[in-house]
């Protein structure tokens, strides 16, 4: 039987031999279609967005009950340095701390910070008249010229130092080694020593772990704010998880004061048995001194006299790596003018135990 096809107005319709009407149906609209799925594609997309988080998202809290809250770390050893990481983090060797001390749970934030500030009538340029020191620079108000960008610290308003607003408990930033000091002093406390600082960080064990928290490289963003999840600001103290001794942030978020002079040299010629246990670090002047490489024709540090010291933990602004430059590692050894301030330079409380 002999059939026709015909298309009328959007309708296709069959008709047999004698044109009578077998069939009618209406096309399919290609474009009406892709347009739907879209839609229904473009709508899974958002509820998956809005719905899941990725792995290395938390919820961002204010967490002010861990805040002034002390960590007891017990006495121990452990093994400084890392072989398999820069030159000044070796030779490895066991470290004794015979006695047991307070340290922070998190870093002190921008409120606590300015208590201590406004307390001591600390002047509008951020000096301060040291009993050790002289006069020196304890912080530098924080940037408000850049539209936001380096705004999270604190700032002189009339006679008082307040913390930008909604930034209260964020780590206190552009803060030099001696406000560090001082704000401790104050408190009744004092900065960790160097050894002190590795012990805690690494979970107080004689193998300690590698990122504060853990051995793996894939869990760091679980512990630490750095450059590839930090959205290139520090964030509320707390928000990571804590090492095996509930301090929180020893990996990233802002690197962390010591009391320790810098010497490049300083694992090298301290093999002393006398030097193995309760390190306090090398003097100024050896730290000085340390500057210069007798092997290198070129300073180590051209024209920087003056000592450094130690800092530790890496930041929200380095870049999270598994190579033995990264920051983000318990070994690690930064080191710093002590007057530098900068928007990554923070510290935390220690206290001995009485």
């Amino acid at each position: 039987m002999k059939r026709t096809l015909e298309l009328f107005s959007g309708i296709f319709t069959i008709k047999d031999e004698n044109n009578c009407i077998e069939h009618t149906s209406r096309p399919f609209n290609r474009y009406y279609l892709g347009m739907k799925l879209r839609t229904i594609v473009l709508f899974g997309i958002l509820c998956i967005l809005f719905s899941c988080k990725k792995d290395d998202e938390v919820n961002i809290e204010i967490h002010s009950e861990l805040t002034g809250e002390m960590i007891e770390v017990p006495a121990g050893r452990f093994i400084r340095g890392s072989e398999a990481g820069l030159g000044i983090e070796r030779p490895q060797d066991t470290i004794t701390l015979d006695s047991p001390f307070l340290l922070a749970a998190v870093e002190v934030t921008n409120i606590e910070f300015c208590e201590f500030l406004n307390a001591s009538q600390i002047l509008d340029n951020g000096y301060m008249q040291t009993e050790e020191w002289g006069i020196r620079p304890l912080i530098s108000t924080s940037d408000t010229s850049r539209d936001g960008n380096y705004n999270y610290g604190i700032i002189k308003s009339g006679t008082s130092w307040i913390p930008v607003e909604g930034y209260e408990y964020y780590p206190a930033i552009y803060i030099s080694w001696y406000g560090a000091y001082e704000y401790c002093k104050w408190k009744g406390g004092r900065l960790p020593t160097e050894a002190e600082w590795e012990y805690a960080a690494g979970g107080a064990k004689l193998n300690p772990d590698k990122y504060a928290g853990t051995n793996s490289y894939s869990e760091l963003n679980q512990y630490a704010w750095t450059n590839e999840n930090s959205g290139g600001t520090p964030h509320p103290v707390g928000n990571k998880e804590s090492n095996a001794l509930g301090l929180y942030d020893m990996m990233g978020n802002v690197n962390e004061w010591c009391n320790d002079w810098f010497g490049r040299y300083y694992y090298e010629v301290s093999r002393d048995s006398l030097w193995l246990s309760n390190p306090q670090g090398v003097d100024s002047l050896v730290s000085s001194k340390s500057y210069l490489d007798p092997g290198l024709e070129i300073p180590y540090y051209p024209g920087i006299k003056s000592g450094r010291k130690v800092f530790r933990g890496g930041s929200y602004v380095e870049s999270l790596t598994s190579g033995t430059e990264g920051t983000h590692r318990v070994a690690y050894r930064g080191h710093m003018i002590p007057y530098i301030v900068w928007n990554t330079y923070g510290f935390r409380l220690a206290q001995d135990i009485e």
